[in-house]
């Protein structure tokens, strides 16, 4: 019985299940997140270089996971915000906002 225990125990080579940090497209995020009204809108912006991750502009394709920071430039307006959540599936208009939090929003006026 001894052996048996000792037969399912960790490996020291054990490593952590990819889905333990979850990730998304940033263009999906921002849509899911209701930060921009649709796909297309995030993909655009991503193009023109209006979304940095972290501080470096970013495709829409890049990944996003808990924890990164958002800027989003619109209208002469930049929206910080940091990923609280990435969702398994599309969340519900009332839980969107809590995907993330505003860390600032910055009026640019010409």
């Amino acid at each position: 019985m001894g052996d048996a225990a000792n037969s399912v125990s960790a490996s020291p080579n054990h490593r952590v299940s990819p889905s333990v940090f979850p990730k998304m497209r940033l263009d999906i995020f921002l849509k899911r997140s209701r930060l921009v009204p649709r796909r297309t809108v995030a993909q655009e912006m991503c193009e023109r270089g209006a979304v940095t991750v972290n501080g470096s502009r970013a495709k829409s394709a890049r990944e996003v996971r808990e924890g990164d920071v958002l800027s989003i430039e619109r209208a002469g307006n930049v929206t910080t915000v940091r990923v609280l959540e990435v969702p398994g599936r599309p969340p519900s208009k009332a839980q969107a906002p809590s995907l993330y939090e505003t860390v600032g929003v910055e009026t640019h006026s010409d």
